[in-house]
């Protein structure tokens, strides 16, 4: 079904476990990822098991265990290779008192995965650290963990919907998660987590630009349209968690995405704005980086750019770099989104899709 968009649903023989792995590296056919994934579905307590194969190459001869006649559903689902991460996990849904539990070929785990119908936690998170098993990491312990049914199926229908299936949004769902119950560990289990993409600050802000430009930003890629995505996304997400997941707890979730809003100046410029800054200002910059962004540069966004651009001066472009703020709710409709729309024409169909969820209520 290479291609084919067809949601696959949960049925009641198959409605506790589901176990899921992303088949994308070649590598991976070779290095045992499939073997791997196969026997820590035996140990669990796993009604179904789905590998999304992206690597382009057939992985019948990799699949060691004949699954016929296993209670287990194991399935092999090729997908495009440059579909969206969760894009192909939207194709996932569970029942209200399933799980659904993800591995990534770039990763390693150990133990096994135990599934109790009667826990009504939100997420059993994954331990990513032998040393110290409930660590907590950013959103890490969420993204691997076991996931209540209702919630990924809200999650899944947000990134099935949305144009842009942003690589940001394990934030959102770690939003939805938060504010849908407690949480549970995972006992005896081990998600190994590779962490090259996010080892330094400035690793972290060459991908998040990077993400910015595949989710469509364009000109204005940078980690802080990068962060603006994901905001938005968070905001956006909460409404339907409002109206999907029982007891979401939608007043709280609001206040956590608006406390992290955009508010600060930014300390760093992208450095696609770095080469356009006359020397003399570069060298005032590197003499007075005590002081905040707007005092070192003493200049406006506008002055910092090419004058071709026509929008170096616009309200969206001081959101991002740092002149202006957004002081309530009510902005993000009237004109951040609107404004993104408006200079950015190729997320135009992303930005009516974010205000038909805000205004879903």
């Amino acid at each position: 079904m290479s291609g084919e968009h067809r949601i696959l649903d949960s049925t009641d023989e198959h409605a506790g476990l589901t176990m899921v792995l992303l088949l994308r590296r070649l590598g991976a056919l070779s290095d045992g990822t499939v073997n791997r994934f196969e026997e820590i579905v035996k140990t669990s307590d796993c009604s179904r098991a789905i590998i999304f194969n992206k690597t382009n190459e057939p992985i019948d001869s990799h699949v060691q265990t004949d699954w016929s006649e296993s209670e287990t559903q194991f399935l092999v689902i090729d997908r495009p290779r440059d579909e969206p991460i969760f894009k192909t996990l939207s194709l996932v849904r569970s029942t209200l008192n399933g799980r659904v539990i993800q591995f990534h070929d770039d990763d390693l785990w150990e133990g096994s995965v135990k599934f109790d119908p009667a826990n009504r936690a939100a997420v059993l998170l994954a331990s990513l650290d032998r040393s110290d098993p409930h660590k907590i990491w950013s959103v890490q312990n969420t993204l691997f963990g076991a996931i209540r049914g209702d919630i990924w199926d809200c999650f899944a229908s947000y990134c099935s919907l949305s144009p842009v299936a942003s690589n940001s949004l394990d934030h959102s769902l770690n939003l939805l998660v938060e504010n849908s119950g407690d949480s549970e560990w995972l006992p005896e289990y081990v998600y190994l987590y590779d962490t090259r993409h996010w080892s330094n600050r400035e690793v972290i802000e060459k991908n998040n630009a990077k993400a910015a430009l595949v989710d469509g930003w364009g000109k204005l890629s940078s980690p802080q349209a990068s962060q603006l995505h994901m905001f938005i996304d968070k905001f956006a997400i909460l409404h339907l968690g409002k109206n999907q997941i029982s007891g979401f707890a939608y007043q709280s979730a609001l206040e956590e995405i608006w406390n992290s809003r955009p508010t600060s100046v930014m300390t760093r410029l992208p450095s696609k704005f770095v080469k356009l800054i006359p020397d003399a200002a570069k060298l005032s910059i590197i003499h007075t980086r005590t002081k905040p962004l707007s005092q070192r540069i003493g200049l406006s966004v506008k002055a910092l750019v090419s004058p071709k651009s026509a929008t170096a001066d616009s309200d969206l472009q001081s959101l991002l770099f740092g002149e202006r703020l957004l002081r309530n709710q009510n902005e993000i409709a009237s004109w951040v989104i609107p404004s993104i729309a408006a200079e950015v024409p190729e997320l135009g169909e992303q930005c009516v899709f974010w205000l038909d969820c805000i205004s879903s209520d």
